[in-house]
C-alpha cells in the first residue's frame, strides 16, 4: 500500500508539474514580446509584475539574457539587491555577456562598493575589449577611489578614438578638474577703449591652487590692476568642495582696499550633473562698493560630440529692489586632441560677474553692452597649459544711445600642473 500511495503521489505531483508548465507556455507564446511587456511594466515601476513575467518567460527560455538582466535591474529597484546580484553572477557564469557586467558594475557602485565595481568592468572588457560602456563604468570607479590621474587617462585616450561621446568627455572633465594636487597660473589683460577711457586697463593675476581632501581644489589669488589711471590690488580664494558623486560647489571670497576692486567679493554655486551629459549650475554673487550689487547666476551646459554648449543668464537686483538688470552668455567649446585643448567663442548681452576686468562696471548694471570672444587653449608636454583671448565689448558707458564705445581686449595666460 505505501508503494501505491507513494507512486500516486509522484503521479499527482508530475502532473501537477506539467500543467504548470502548460500554463506558462500558453501565458508566454512569444517570449520576445513577453520581453517589451515586461520592460514597459519594469519602466512604469510595476516591479513585482515585471518581475513575475521575467520568471515566467525565463521558465520557457532559461538561456534569454536580456531577460536576466531586465530581472537582476528591476530587483535591484525592487530593493532586493542580493538577488539582483545573484541573477548577474549566474548570467555571467553561464556566457559572458556585456549587459550582465556592466548591469553588475553599476549596482556596485551605487551600493558603494567602487573597488568591486572597477573589478567587474576589468572582467567585462577581457571579454569586450572594444565596450565603451565598461569603459565608462571603469572609468566611474576610478573616479570614486580618487584615481584622478588614471581616470582621466583611460577617458582621454578613449576620446582621441572617439571624440563623439559626450558621456566619455562629461568625465574626462571631472577627472581633469580633480586631477593635479597643485596647480600655478598667472595671466595678464589687456583693455583699449575707444571712447570711454583715456588710458588702457592692465590686470595681472598670478595664483596658487592645491587639492584639498575635504574642500576640493582651494586657490589663492592676488589681482594687480591699473585702471582710470589708477593702481590697486585684490586677494581671493576659490574651493570647489564635493558634494556627492554628481555635484560639486563653487565658493569665492575677495578683498580689496583700492576703489578700483570692490571692497569685498563673494559668491556661491552649486553644480550638478544629469544623464545625457548635461550639467546645471545655480548661484549668487555679492559684490560689494559703495554698496552692495547682488547678483544671481546659473548655466546650463551640454556635451554634444567634441561641442560643449553652455547657456548662462545673470540678473542682477536693481537698487530699488523691484527689478532686475539682466545679462546673458552663450558659450561653444569645441575640444581637440585631449580635453586640454580647445577653442571657446562666446557671445554675450550685459555684464558678467566673474569678469574682473570689467566687475567695476556693474556700478551702472542697466548700461547696455554685446560681446564676443574668441579664445584657445594648448596643453604643451603634458603639465604645461597655455591659453590666449581676445574680443570686443561695444556698449553704453554712460546711458544714452549717442554714448557708446567700444572695449577691444586680449589676454594670456600659463598654467603648471604638478
Amino acid at each position: 500500500m505505501k508503494h501505491i500511495a507513494s507512486f500516486f503521489k509522484i503521479l499527482i505531483f508530475t502532473l501537477l508539474f506539467f500543467f504548470r508548465i502548460q500554463e506558462i507556455s500558453s501565458q508566454v507564446e512569444n517570449v520576445d514580446s513577453a520581453f517589451q511587456t515586461a520592460r514597459t511594466l519594469a519602466f512604469s515601476s510595476k516591479y513585482n509584475e515585471s518581475i513575475s513575467l521575467c520568471k515566467k518567460i525565463l521558465a520557457k527560455s532559461p538561456k534569454y539574457q536580456d531577460v536576466q538582466v531586465l530581472l537582476g535591474r528591476v530587483y535591484f529597484w525592487n530593493n532586493q539587491t542580493d538577488s539582483a546580484v545573484f541573477i548577474f553572477s549566474e548570467s555571467i557564469k553561464s556566457k559572458p555577456y556585456e549587459d550582465a557586467y556592466i548591469a553588475l558594475s553599476d549596482i556596485k557602485r551605487w551600493t558603494n562598493k567602487p573597488a568591486e565595481a572597477q573589478k567587474i568592468s576589468e572582467e567585462g572588457l577581457f571579454y569586450f575589449p572594444a565596450s565603451t560602456e565598461l569603459f565608462v563604468r571603469k572609468i566611474k570607479a576610478l573616479i570614486d577611489l580618487n584615481n584622478y590621474e588614471k581616470s582621466y587617462q583611460i577617458a582621454d585616450s578613449l576620446l582621441t578614438k572617439n571624440n563623439s561621446s559626450p558621456e566619455l568627455r562629461q568625465l574626462a572633465e571631472s577627472a581633469k578638474r580633480k586631477m593635479s594636487k597643485n596647480l600655478f597660473a598667472v595671466s595678464y589683460d589687456y583693455d583699449y577703449f575707444d571712447k570711454q577711457f583715456k588710458d588702457p586697463w592692465h590686470l595681472v593675476s598670478v595664483s596658487y591652487g592645491r587639492l584639498t581632501k575635504y574642500l576640493g581644489r582651494v586657490t589663492a589669488r592676488v589681482n594687480l590692476a591699473d585702471r582710470f589711471a589708477s593702481a590697486g590690488s585684490q586677494v581671493e580664494m576659490d574651493a570647489y568642495p564635493s558634494l556627492g558623486k554628481k555635484m560639486y560647489a563653487y565658493i569665492n571670497a575677495g578683498y580689496s582696499s583700492d576703489y578700483i576692486f570692490p571692497t569685498y567679493r563673494s559668491g556661491v554655486s552649486v553644480y550638478r550633473n544629469f544623464t545625457q551629459a548635461f550639467e546645471g549650475e545655480l548661484g549668487v554673487r555679492v559684490l560689494y562698493f559703495s554698496k552692495a550689487a547682488i547678483l544671481y547666476v546659473g548655466s546650463i551646459g551640454k556635451y554634444y560630440g567634441r561641442f560643449w554648449f553652455s547657456l548662462r543668464p545673470t540678473f542682477i537686483a536693481a537698487e530699488n529692489g523691484n527689478r532686475f538688470s539682466q545679462s546673458y552668455s552663450m558659450i561653444t567649446r569645441y575640444y581637440l586632441k585631449t580635453s586640454f585643448d580647445y577653442l571657446t567663442f562666446t557671445a554675450g548681452y550685459g555684464l558678467s560677474p566673474d569678469d574682473r576686468s570689467r566687475e567695476s562696471l556693474l556700478q551702472n548694471p542697466d548700461l547696455k553692452s554685446f560681446r564676443i570672444t574668441l579664445a584657445a587653449q594648448k596643453l604643451i608636454k603634458g603639465t604645461n597649459i597655455v591659453s590666449l583671448s581676445g574680443g570686443i565689448v561695444r556698449g553704453e558707458y554712460i546711458q544714452g544711445s549717442r554714448n557708446i564705445g567700444d572695449d577691444i581686449f586680449c589676454g594670456v595666460s600659463y598654467q603648471k600642473m604638478f
